[in-house]
């Protein structure tokens, strides 16, 4: 018997929307997607010009986070220490570990961003946007 492998091919700024929030594969897609995964989450964002994530007070994720910097200039700041990291060349990244709050600042236009979580699963950072399917 012929095993029958699942492709699928595209561009990411297709997946990415203002609906998704940029998170494209993680527990929160369809469950017949092959993006579809409690085992990571993956997040491609576009910033068309400078802006920031400011939050009196800025949630952590129950996950190990690495965002990496693609195209532009982004800083990442861990509130709890204090320290900023600029990323300012392609594949310059910050990696923090699970419930390290932060925040961000796009520093440029254009900006694009990638951010692996591991492992997937519902939490607050990503609630806002899609709701606990345990809770449905």
């Amino acid at each position: 018997m012929k095993k029958i492998l699942k492709i699928i091919n595209g561009n990411l700024d297709d997946l990415s929307t203002q609906e998704n929030g940029g998170w494209i594969a993680g527990w929160f897609t369809d469950p017949h997607s092959p993006l579809h995964s409690h085992d990571f989450e993956i997040k491609w964002s576009t910033h068309p010009k400078p802006h920031g994530s400011e939050k009196e007070k800025p949630a952590g994720s129950p996950a190990k986070t690495i965002t990496i910097l693609i195209e532009g200039k982004f800083s990442v700041t861990i509130p709890e220490t204090g320290q900023t990291f600029e990323l300012t060349k392609t594949g310059d990244y910050v990696y923090f570990a699970e419930n390290i709050t932060h925040t961000w600042k796009c520093l440029n236009e254009p900006s694009r961003m990638l951010t692996i979580r591991w492992p997937s699963h519902p939490n607050e950072s990503v609630k806002s946007i899609f709701p606990d399917p345990g809770n449905s």
